[in-house]
């Protein structure tokens, strides 16, 4: 049997009030598997609205300010939720999420994927899908989901 080692936590967050919580786990699991941290939070993709027309230049400024809005969120979110030597600076990419996740862990040859489930059920979750659900589906490295705490 091969050993195996995660030397690498992939933690996709949402900025979602349930987001500390989540941190938290991939921040104890980092210290207790002596792994580094590497937050990702992938902003909308703006793509689809060039199809409705909507003009590209107002489209695309639209989409940095919110990138640019993100990076200081994702830079305030990891200062007070994540202070470790073992944290990398928060990264924001734009996309869409699972796609996303599953290419930066790729690229970063990520050995685990900490995330949060939000717990859709039913039609809520046929209706939007569930990015937790569509990386566990298809990642090929060991993915470890988060339910949000009753209050979060």
């Amino acid at each position: 049997m091969s050993d195996i080692r995660i030397k690498t936590i992939l933690l996709p967050i949402d900025l979602s009030p349930a987001a500390p919580h989540v941190a938290a786990r991939a921040l104890y699991l980092a210290e207790a598997l002596d792994a580094r941290i590497i937050p990702l939070y992938v902003a909308p993709s703006y793509e689809r609205y060039h199809i409705l027309q909507v003009d590209e230049i107002e489209t695309n400024r639209f989409a940095q300010s919110v990138t640019e809005g993100a990076q200081r969120t994702m830079a305030e979110f990891v200062d007070a939720h994540l202070k470790s030597d073992r944290v990398e600076p928060g990264r924001v990419v734009g996309g869409y999420p699972a796609e996303t996740i599953l290419d930066i862990a790729w690229q970063e040859k990520a050995d685990l994927i900490v995330m949060g489930t939000h717990g859709h059920t039913g039609i809520q979750r046929l209706l939007l899908g569930s990015v937790a659900e569509k990386v566990v589906r298809s990642s090929p490295v060991p993915v470890f989901t988060v339910r949000p705490v009753d209050n979060a």
